[in-house]
């Protein structure tokens, strides 16, 4: 087996330069067959291993600073091997929720619930009010081949391939008294069919916008046209960060895409696809489109500099401007992380012999690894990095101590993170204020190291 050729020195160069704080805080969706979700697709199986499209080459700017002998070590993605009990096989995060797909289809959710992203019924008929944290999983439908947590809401791919959503995109913005804008959304716990989407295989979906690709490998899109999300020809948007009329649009093909595309990423203001060949493409927010644009929103989708990606993510959630506006992707072992200030796509540095196979990006971003381990960098203050120190790590990833087993997929959320292990379990920690690690019950402590999630009832 050939091993990449790195240079390390230049990573971490690359790190310092991507951003004038010398900070980057780069954050993960599905298939009951194996992952073939809208973050890592095909890296998961319950019975045998499924030949995903691992990154095999070098990206482009990999290949010119490693050099021409740059190959990613050989790996099969790894395998769920279930025990007794409940049975995970995929995972998913919100913005402070997290949900699941069983290996019986069953989907479970917890944590922050404030949209009825979580699928729990309302409390007390209240509105937003009326939405309490769930701290335990709980179960919100069956029959689920895929899974997609969002800002605001949830989908899922039933097997049938038709799609089901619950919790709400934003529906309003309201002006507040220091002259910027807050969000509203219309809860909505019950899962409910998106009409006129054909049948679906990938689906993403936050804030005011869900994207999936068809079994023709059309992207279809729907919601708000804000930041041009929709890649429609003809249709009027605008920015997130002025106001403007927020119409929500039915689904339609995104027509100014012109590739078939293999997966898709609605983040921050900014959509992400891959296509057959492995390339990314991106319009939106210019924040986090990894190319160069402009300063107003892209709606002409226009490659990134990578290519033979085998995993991307894009923050769900910012300021609208640089607090936690980050995207990552892994091509050839190397996770490569952009954002804020419109900067290309800089290698963030894993120790040596440690090569990336899915990444997941928020305001702090963890990657798991050929060997089975998982690397968190970013924030710390509550212990969503796992090392056991709470002590912020903004440069240099750390390994995630503790864990049970092996990782198979990690999903960062604002300020927790949780994996799931190569047996079937999941394992949470970092902030537990909104339920969100799955122990059963809140509290407002740092939880330094992964605990197990409570069980599935």
């Amino acid at each position: 087996m050939k091993t990449p050729l790195r240079k390390r020195t230049l990573g971490l160069l690359a790190l310092l330069l991507a951003t004038p704080f010398g900070v980057v805080c780069c954050g993960d969706d599905s298939s009951k067959e194996g992952f073939n979700d809208s973050e890592d697709s095909g890296t998961v199986d319950t019975g045998t291993t499924s030949t995903s499209d691992a990154a095999n080459d070098a990206a482009e700017e990999a290949a010119t600073d490693a050099g021409p002998d740059a190959e990613l070590q050989d790996a099969a993605p790894p395998t769920i091997t279930c025990g007794t009990g409940t049975c995970v096989v995929d995972i998913s995060r919100g913005s402070d929720d997290t949900c699941v797909l069983t290996k019986t289809g069953d989907v479970y959710c917890w944590g922050d619930n404030p949209c009825g992203e979580v699928g729990a019924p309302l409390d007390d008929g209240g509105g937003q009010a009326g939405f309490k944290p769930v701290p335990a999983p709980r179960k919100v439908l069956s029959g689920v081949r895929s899974i997609s947590a969002g800002a605001a809401s949830t989908c899922a791919i039933l097997d049938s391939g038709e799609l089901r959503c619950w919790g709400s995109p934003v529906s309003a913005f309201s002006e507040t008294t220091s002259g910027g804008f807050s969000r509203a959304c219309t809860p909505n716990d019950v899962p409910s069919a998106v009409e006129g989407v054909p049948h679906l295989v990938a689906v993403s979906s936050t804030l005011s916008n869900g994207c999936g690709v068809a079994d023709d490998g059309e992207l279809w899109c729907w919601g708000s046209n804000g930041n041009y999300l929709l890649g429609r020809d003809g249709y009027p948007g605008c920015s997130y960060y002025t106001k403007c009329s927020m119409a929500s649009y039915p689904p339609a093909k995104a027509d100014l895409l012109s590739v078939k595309v293999k997966d898709v990423i609605v983040g921050y203001g900014t959509v992400v696809v891959t296509d057959e060949s492995g390339q990314l493409l991106s319009w939106g927010g210019s924040g986090l489109i990894g190319r160069p644009s402009s300063m107003s929103a892209d709606p002409t989708p226009l490659p990134i500099a990578l290519s033979n990606v085998s995993s991307v993510s894009v923050s769900l959630f910012g300021d609208g401007q640089y607090y936690g506006n980050n995207a990552c992707a892994v091509a050839a072992g190397e996770v490569y992380c952009w954002g804020g200030y419109r900067a290309p796509p800089r290698v963030v540095p894993l120790p040596a012999e440690e090569y990336a196979t899915q990444v997941s990006a928020s305001f702090h971003s963890c990657a798991r690894t050929t060997s089975g381990s998982a690397f968190c960098w970013g924030g710390n203050q509550a212990g969503q990095l796992g090392d056991g120190t709470g002590v912020d790590h903004p440069l240099l990833p750390t390994k995630v101590e503790g864990l049970k087993d092996k990782v198979a997929k990690v999903v960062a959320s604002k300020a927790s993170t949780c994996a799931l292990l190569v047996n079937g379990e999941v394992q949470c920690w970092g902030a537990n204020d909104k339920g969100q690690l799955g122990l059963g019950s809140a509290d407002f402590l740092p939880h330094l190291q992964p605990g197990p999630v409570v069980a599935f009832q």
